[in-house]
């Protein structure tokens, strides 16, 4: 599951030089992050259904830090793919789904507290 912050925009004349991102609470529902939380991307790892507390921070060049948190839902995870068969029948489609509500707004309103 992708999360993204490039929607984020310091105060004028600023830039954005870190971010973090954390998790706040998390009951069995990702195994953590898969590679770098300290950039304007991260991925999660969901192993099973349900709801995540999820923080951003960001530091301008000036030394201002905003921070944010959101609660995200994760429907379900995504199942492992079978091993192939030969000459099978064509395989229907599953998967998971996650809904993000806020994550841009979590953006937007960590830089909107960057002044």
């Amino acid at each position: 599951m992708r999360l993204s912050a490039a929607g984020s925009l310091p105060a004028a004349g600023r830039s954005i030089l870190a971010y973090e991102w954390s998790l706040v609470a998390n009951p069995g529902v990702v195994a953590g992050f898969a590679g770098a939380t300290n950039g304007p991307e991260a991925e999660l790892r969901p192993v099973a259904a349900g709801t995540l507390t999820l923080g951003l921070a960001l530091i301008d060049d000036a030394g201002q830090r905003a921070t944010v948190q959101r609660s995200i839902t994760v429907a379900s995870p995504r199942p492992a793919p079978a091993p192939a068969k030969a000459a099978s029948a064509p395989a229907g489609g599953g998967g998971g789904a996650a809904s993000l509500p806020g994550v841009g707004l979590l953006a937007r309103g960590v830089a909107g507290l960057l002044h």
